[in-house]
């Protein structure tokens, strides 16, 4: 048992290099430092770099063919307009303003 002139125990110089302490020690100051997310994005960076030929095939052989699919069924099941449920401050906003250009009224009330 070794005490400084504080009284604080240290290790002794066989324990500061034992192989086993230093990975202990560098096991927890991973864990604990501020930098993991730098480190997990230099890990997604290389596994990225790793298979690009695989991810760039993945996006043009499956990825573009199932959104070119996709799309004009999509656009023909959504539409661009806009129905606010009726009595909402929406509904009253849209009247007041068709109201005060003139416009048609599409509220049958």
């Amino acid at each position: 048992d070794i005490r400084n002139d504080n009284g604080i125990q240290m290790r002794s110089r066989a324990e500061k290099n034992s192989p086993i302490q230093e990975s202990i020690h560098d096991h927890a100051h991973h864990h604990l430092s501020t930098n993991n997310n730098n480190t997990f994005w230099q890990t997604w960076n290389a596994l990225i770099f790793r298979y690009k030929w695989r991810i760039i095939f993945f996006w043009v052989l499956i990825i573009w063919p199932l959104g070119i699919f996709s799309l004009p069924r999509f656009t023909q099941a959504t539409d661009g307009s806009f129905h606010p449920v009726p009595g909402s401050p929406s509904a009253n906003a849209i009247e007041l303003h068709k109201e005060a250009y003139g416009l048609k009224s599409d509220n049958p009330n």
